[in-house]
């Protein structure tokens, strides 16, 4: 039972991760394009930084909700399966 209790863990874990990286990345070449395109005055490191931090957050935000409930889903489906069979 232990082991299933952390695979699940894991799982959430993952796609918390994934969602992180995601939307810090997706940040930081957004601002980066948005100030080439805008012909912002700031450097482009700080650009990027400024998107990362600031998507970075919202992926945060967002990130163990969304996790929860696609864990929560796969659980589910799995154990659907499993009765079936």
């Amino acid at each position: 039972m232990k082991l299933r209790r952390l695979h699940w863990s894991l799982y959430f874990l993952l796609v918390v991760l994934i969602v992180m990286i995601l939307g810090t990345g997706f940040g930081a070449l957004a601002f980066m394009l948005f100030g080439a395109i805008t012909g912002a005055a700031f450097p482009a490191i700080e650009l990027a930084r400024t998107g990362a931090e600031t998507l970075g957050f919202y992926a945060l935000t967002w990130a163990p909700g969304l996790a929860l409930v696609l864990t929560v889903k796969r659980a589910y489906e799995q154990r659907r399966l499993q009765e079936k069979s």
